[in-house]
């Protein structure tokens, strides 16, 4: 494998480990904004189930800001901007995929 190669696999491995890390993140905090409306699940599938059947999102592009609905009502903003930075200290790249908000 040539190195060129070889820092392309690097570089796939590491977008795919921290786009993982930010869903698995996303994840808790959507959840966490079902549990304040009431909603709690037993386990994956239950949640996987009620989130098809009964949420909803509306992505405006123009304002970067997603809104997350159960049964039509909002329950979790997202305002998104994705910030990446690379410091040459010890090549750490963080990543900023915006904020939320509990509504």
């Amino acid at each position: 494998m040539s190195s060129l190669n070889a820092i392309e696999s690097l570089n796939r491995m590491f977008a795919e480990t921290l786009i993982s890390k930010m869903s698995k993140t996303f994840d808790e905090i959507a959840i966490e904004g079902l549990k304040r409306k009431g909603f709690e699940f037993q386990d994956n599938s239950e949640l996987e189930s009620f989130v098809k059947e009964n949420c909803s999102v509306i992505d405006n592009i123009e304002h970067k800001e997603r809104i997350y609905s159960v049964h039509g009502k909002p329950f979790l903003l997202h305002r998104y901007e994705v910030v990446y930075d690379l410091e040459n200290r010890g090549n750490l790249l963080t990543a900023n995929y915006g904020y939320y908000c509990f509504l």
